[in-house]
């Protein structure tokens, strides 16, 4: 029996399987780096431990760091979680030796299936579908076979998933641009830079069946998830049951799951993922751990997931037939991740000012106002969860919890994923991994009331501080907005007047009423009303000298580390040439020329952080503007 867990995670993973362990009786233990001491997920265990500094090498991913905690704190159980050490087949071992309980697969499977080429063998072996590819070459293996069976190719990391490392590309030279931050990709997420290729199936579906085994050999399915809604090869909406899918197809999709499970002896929770195009379905790879959309599978099985995991791991059987698993009504999934979805998906830092969500659905998060959103770590904060009777019931209530939801100081793709959840092709149910990629998003213009809200906002706080401003004109403006010109609670933009009162919670304009909530940090109003959420940056009202960096510069989007400077000073570029690349949230991110010119000075070394708005590059025109 399991008495007291360590859980070598963080964030709402930790959360998880906390909330889990108390209904069990385990006494929990949880890990945090400097960044995360004053997380929430800490305070919520009974117990945690300093594993080391903020990067994920000297804290989450040191497995020397992870099993002296457990000793330190008299664990006799691990929960790796997702991502981190999850799928790290010397972490399990590790645990094993030193006498402690995994609660996952064995080292042993763990390597098979977390091995993408190996879990290849193995599927061939029992006639499981498999896309062709190729074995973990070096970089001239990989771009030879590349050339032999033609493009476009999909370059991924032999170690794991999650997008991590994976490329689709066109051409050789894509492939040889690719090579360098795949590997180096790969080897931050999971200690291993190989790679291989796969040919690239063209707008597929991904879907994956959740299978759990237990040590007698029993293996069960507990359905099948629709994940194919995604951004760089991440997902970003999942549901359960997959809608149009034929009983054809759900059968030979959990008949290979099971198959192949067995084949390797599987022992705990598990998810085997596939690419299907119509009714043929392709292996794209074996997970062997919990998955971030576990909570679709619970709401329509009512099984708590983790709860099995560990019994598993304590050597009990599982208890169910395979005929009794119920399939309940449906469930849909959307991720909350601090990114700018109108800007490639940037990810975003920054400190929470106000979180708040709605109780109609499931919420799995640790986040709380107050947070810090750092560039160490993955910028996904949250999981929100609906379930009802049917599809359209799902998604509605996804939907109106998605905008009753407040996340205010850190740019979020809250209002991206109700906008996503609004296409026909959502709706209807017909959705492939490249949909979101394929549509040309733009950021839409605030609501006027948006406006008026930020503006009323700064108008409350400026008459508060000085009364004699109520009855004066005085006027203001917003970046990319109109001036405002307020007086006696009238305010006027553009021409026409409004008559604005605002309190604590409410807006009325005009004699229309309705809900908000506002936030101010460095110059900046965060506002949340019916129509979303947006921010407006102040503009000063007098010139701020030295406020602008010169326009030859390039700065930093996010803050990150540098991982490589292709460029040198006095090196002539083109326009939309790649100078240098940043890493930040576990993706990189390419910094492009602006114009053709000539690199001045590289301001920052491989291996050195830049801060968000940092002078990365300066370049001058080539008649030396």
């Amino acid at each position: 029996m399991i008495r007291k867990l360590l859980i070598a995670n963080r964030g709402e993973v930790a959360g998880r399987i906390i909330a889990t362990c108390k209904t069990m009786g385990i006494h929990t233990v949880a890990v945090f780096s400097e960044a995360d001491q004053d997380s929430l997920y800490v305070r919520l265990a009974d117990e945690a431990v300093l594993l080391g500094p903020a990067p994920p090498a000297e804290s989450y991913l040191s497995i020397d760091a992870v099993l002296k905690a457990a000793e330190r704190t008299g664990a006799d159980a691990v929960h790796p979680g997702y991502g981190f050490l999850a799928e790290n087949a010397d972490f399990a071992r590790r645990v094993r030796e030193a006498g402690l309980t995994f609660v996952g697969p064995a080292a042993e499977v763990i390597e098979q299936m977390g091995s993408k080429v190996a879990a290849r063998e193995v599927c061939q072996k029992v006639g499981v579908p498999i896309v062709p590819g190729s074995d973990a070459l070096d970089d001239d293996g990989l771009l030879d076979w590349a050339s032999e069976h033609g493009y476009p190719v999909m370059l991924k990391a032999s170690a794991g998933g999650g997008g991590k490392g994976m490329r689709r590309l066109f051409t050789p030279q894509e492939l040889k641009e690719a090579l360098g931050s795949s590997r180096r990709e790969a080897l931050k997420a999971f200690g291993d830079d190989k790679l291989y290729l796969e040919k690239a199936v063209v707008e597929p579906r991904h879907l994956e069946v959740q299978i759990v085994g237990d040590h007698r050999g029993q293996v069960r399915h507990l359905g099948v998830r629709e994940c194919s809604l995604q951004r760089r090869h991440q997902k970003l909406v999942e549901e359960s049951p997959p809608p149009n899918t034929s009983p054809e197809l759900f059968n030979g999709l959990t008949e290979a799951a099971v198959k192949l499970a067995k084949a390797v002896n599987y022992t705990s929770l598990g998810t085997v993922e596939f690419l299907v195009e119509g009714e043929t379905f392709y292996f794209l790879e074996m997970n062997t751990r919990l998955q971030v959309e576990h909570p679709v599978t619970e709401m329509i099985t009512g099984l708590d997931l983790v709860q099995i995991q560990i019994q598993i791991a304590e050597g009990k059987s599982i208890q169910f037939a395979q005929q009794s698993v119920p399939f309940l009504g449906h469930a849909v999934e959307a991720r909350l991740i601090c990114e700018d979805a109108y800007q490639g998906f940037l990810p975003q830092t920054g400190t929470v000012l106000n979180w708040s969500t709605a109780s109609s659905v499931r919420f799995d998060t640790t986040l709380e106002s107050g947070a810090v959103i750092t560039p160490h770590y993955d910028s996904m904060v949250a999981k929100v969860i609906a379930w009802s009777d049917d599809r359209p019931g799902a998604l509605r209530l996804l939907q109106n919890a998605l905008s009753s939801t407040v996340l205010l100081g850190v740019r979020t793709n809250i209002d991206f994923l109700q906008r996503l959840l609004e296409r026909p092709e959502v709706q209807e149910g017909k959705v492939h991994t490249e949909l979101v990629e394929s549509v040309d998003w733009e950021a839409p213009d605030c609501a006027r009331e948006q406006l008026l809200t930020a503006a009323a906002s700064r108008w409350a706080a400026l008459a508060g501080r000085n009364q004699a401003l109520n009855s004066l004109p005085f006027s203001f403006a917003f970046e990319g907005h109109p001036p405002i010109t307020v007086s006696d609670r009238r305010f006027r933009i553009e021409g026409r007047e409004y008559d604005v009162r605002i309190s604590n919670d409410a807006l009325e304009v005009d004699g229309h009423r309705f809900n908000v909530v506002s936030a101010y940090q460095n110059g900046i109003w965060w506002v949340h009303t019916c129509q979303g959420t947006a921010c407006f940056k102040e503009v000063p009202r007098l010139p701020v000298p030295g406020g602008a960096a010169g326009g030859g510069s390039l700065t930093a989007p996010m803050p990150g580390l540098v991982v490589e400077v292709m460029v040198k000073p006095g090196q002539q570029v083109e326009a939309g040439q790649a100078l240098l690349k940043l890493e930040a949230m576990k993706m990189e991110q390419v910094i492009l020329s602006p114009a053709e010119g000539i690199v001045a000075e590289v301001h920052f070394a491989v291996g050195e952080q830049a801060g968000e708005g940092d002078r990365l590059i300066t370049l001058q025109s080539e008649s030396g503007d």
